[in-house]
């Protein structure tokens, strides 16, 4: 369900972002790193956005990874407690049949 909310923001996002970038396709001219450009606001604007992302995917880069190493720690752990769980009970079957001779 997460998933499909975010799928859907993202959708809204871009629609707005092409919106705007359709009602402002005029010719701009813009200073960075101390010289000047001149493109359209569209460029612009599409430009700013895929930056804006690529920042956006490096920095919960780590998160990402840290999320799926803390998912196969987890399945790890699970699974030794389910062979714990069996062995104990093993070993009580065991205990109980060892109790059970020593009253005879």
């Amino acid at each position: 369900m997460k998933k499909i909310i975010s799928i859907i923001l993202a959708l809204i996002i871009l629609l707005l972002v092409v919106i705007v970038t359709l009602n402002n396709s005029n010719e701009i001219i813009f200073g960075f790193l101390g010289k000047e450009y001149e493109t359209s606001m569209a460029v612009l604007i599409i430009l700013t956005l895929g930056v804006g992302v690529i920042i956006g995917l490096i920095l919960f880069l780590p998160e990402i990874i840290n999320s799926k190493n803390t998912k196969r720690k987890i399945s790890k752990l699970e699974s030794t407690i389910e062979n714990l769980k069996s062995t104990n009970k093993m070993l009580e079957e065991s205990k109980e049949g060892i109790d059970e001779n020593e009253d005879e």
